[in-house]
C-alpha cells in the first residue's frame, strides 16, 4: 500500500464533518487517548492493566502544597532575595546576637566560654556578609556607571565622524594640499581606534583572569563542604564531631524506645499516609528538591509544635514531646516529622545549620535502591532500626529510579532532632533562650 493509499484509508476513518459538535468532540477525545495511552505504554513498557494504576501514582508524585507553596528545606540556602526561609536567617542571627547581649548583662557566663565563641563567630559572619552585599551593590552601581561613560563616550565618537564626514564633503572640491589633512585624520582615527581595540582587550584579559579566580574558588570551596563538617549558621566548638553516631554509646534509651513503639509508629503513618495517597494533603509540606519528589509530616517545625498534625498522630506526638528528653523540643533547630522520598529522587548534598544536633532515622518503609549518603560514606536505613548521624557533615539522600515497578513504595521514615551529647546543663539553659522559635515561622 502506497503512502497516498494509506493516507485515503486514514481519512475515511475520521469523523463526518456533519456530526454534531458533541459526538464529534467525543470521537476525537478518544481518538486522541487512544494515541496517547500508545505513546506511554512505548514510554514506560508496562502492560495495559498496569498503566492507569501507574499515571495515577505518577499525579501522587507532585503533590500540592496544602496552605504553604513549597520551599526548600530548613537545611539549605539559596540566593532568592525573595526566599522567606532564607529570610528567616537573617532574623534569626539578629535574635541570637541581641539575646546573648541580654544574657550576659543578667548571668554569669563563665561557664559559656563555647556559647560566647560561637556568637562572636556569628557577628563576624553577619559582618563579612553585610560588607559582601555593600561590595556587590558598589560593584553593581560602578557598572552602571561604566556602562553610561561608555555610551557617552560612543555618542561623542559618533558626532565626532558625522563632523568629520560633513568637512570632507566640503574640502572634497578643494586642491591637493587639503588631501593632507584627509590623512591627518585617518591617522588620528586610526590611532584612536588602535587604543580602543587595546583597552578592550586589557579589560577582557582581567574579567577572564576574575573569572578563573572566581572559579578556582568555587571548587575548593566545594572539595572543602563534600567531606567535612560546615554548619551553615551556627557552629559551637570543641563539640565531638563524628559523622556517624551509631558506632557510639549515646540516647541508647531514647533509640530503644523508638523501637519498642515501632508498630504504633508505623499504625499512625499508615493512617495519615492513606489520606495522601487518597488526594488528602492536609498536614503534608513539600520540600523543592531539584530531582524528584520529597514532602514531611512535621509534629515539630524549626522548634513550633504543629498542634493539628499532633493530633492526627496521639501516640508519636506523645513519644516526641513527652518521652524524648534529648528532643530538642522549643529550639529553632529541633524538628520531628515523618518524612517520605519517592523514588527518582534525590537530595542533593548540603550540611545542616548547626552542630548543636543529632539527627536521628527511623526506618518505616525502606525500598530497595535507596541510601543515606554522610561525609562521603553510603548508609542505609532499615525497617524497625534508627540511623543517628550529625548533619552538619555533607549529607545527601538518594533513590534509585524505578519505572517498571508499578507497586514500589516511597522511602518512610520518622525524623528526629536531639541535643549533641557534649552539650551540658548551663549552655542548654543558654540555648533555649537564644534559639526560641522565631515568631511566624
Amino acid at each position: 500500500m502506497g503512502f497516498l493509499d494509506c493516507c485515503s484509508n486514514f481519512l475515511t476513518m475520521l469523523p463526518d464533518p456533519s456530526l454534531p459538535f458533541l459526538p464529534a468532540l467525543l470521537l476525537g477525545t478518544i481518538f486522541a487517548s487512544l494515541i496517547l495511552l500508545y505513546l506511554y505504554k512505548k514510554e514506560t513498557n508496562l502492560p495495559l492493566n498496569d498503566i492507569l494504576l501507574h499515571l495515577v501514582r505518577s499525579l501522587l508524585f507532585h503533590l500540592p502544597s496544602s496552605g504553604c507553596s513549597a520551599s526548600h528545606s530548613e537545611t539549605d540556602k539559596c540566593n532568592n532575595v525573595q526566599c522567606v526561609r532564607c529570610q528567616r536567617y537573617g532574623e534569626l542571627q539578629q535574635q541570637i546576637i541581641e539575646r546573648w547581649r541580654r544574657w550576659k548583662s543578667r548571668a554569669v557566663i563563665e561557664s559559656l566560654g563555647r556559647v560566647e565563641q560561637a556568637v562572636r563567630r556569628l557577628e563576624e559572619q553577619g559582618k563579612m556578609e553585610k560588607s559582601e552585599k555593600m561590595a556587590d551593590v558598589a560593584k553593581n552601581e560602578g557598572d552602571e556607571e561604566r556602562k553610561m561613560k561608555a555610551g557617552e563616550e560612543t555618542g561623542g565618537k559618533l558626532k565626532y565622524r558625522a563632523k568629520q564626514k560633513r568637512h570632507e564633503n566640503k574640502t572634497s572640491s578643494l586642491n591637493q594640499n587639503n588631501g593632507k589633512m584627509k590623512d591627518w585624520n585617518k591617522e588620528i582615527n586610526e590611532e584612536e581606534k588602535t587604543q580602543k581595540n587595546e583597552g578592550c582587550s586589557k579589560n577582557e584579559k582581567e574579567k577572564t583572569m576574575q573569572d578563573k579566580v572566581e572559579n578556582k574558588r568555587e571548587q575548593e570551596k566545594l572539595k572543602t563542604q563534600m567531606f567535612y563538617q560546615k554548619p551553615t549558621l551556627f557552629h559551637v566548638m570543641d563539640l565531638s564531631a563524628n559523622p556517624n553516631w551509631n558506632e557510639y554509646d549515646v540516647f541508647t534509651n531514647e533509640q530503644k524506645l523508638l523501637k519498642l513503639n515501632f508498630e504504633l509508629i508505623t499504625q499512625e503513618f499508615e493512617k495519615v499516609f492513606s489520606r495522601l495517597q487518597s488526594g488528602d494533603t492536609t498536614g503534608w509540606k513539600n520540600n523543592s528538591i531539584l530531582q524528584g519528589h520529597w514532602c514531611i509530616f512535621p509534629f515539630v517545625d524549626q522548634g513550633k509544635i504543629i498542634t493539628s498534625n499532633c493530633h492526627s498522630c496521639p501516640g508519636v506526638a506523645e513519644i516526641i514531646l513527652g518521652c524524648l528528653p534529648a528532643m530538642m523540643n522549643d529550639c529553632v533547630f529541633g524538628n520531628a516529622a515523618f518524612s517520605i522520598l519517592y523514588p527518582d529522587s534525590h537530595i542533593t548534598p548540603h550540611q545542616g545549620p548547626t552542630n548543636l544536633r543529632l539527627r536521628c532515622h527511623l526506618g518505616i518503609k525502606v525500598p530497595n535502591g535507596c541510601w543515606l549518603e554522610v561525609a562521603g560514606q553510603q548508609y542505609k536505613w532499615a525497617v524497625g532500626e534508627t540511623l543517628l548521624f550529625d548533619d552538619s557533615f555533607t549529607h545527601s539522600a538518594h533513590f534509585t529510579n524505578q519505572p517498571n515497578d508499578v507497586h514500589s513504595q516511597p522511602r518512610a521514615i520518622l525524623l528526629l532532632d536531639f541535643w549533641h551529647p557534649d552539650v551540658n546543663v548551663q549552655e542548654k539553659e543558654c540555648l533555649l533562650e537564644l534559639l526560641t522559635p522565631l515568631e511566624g515561622a
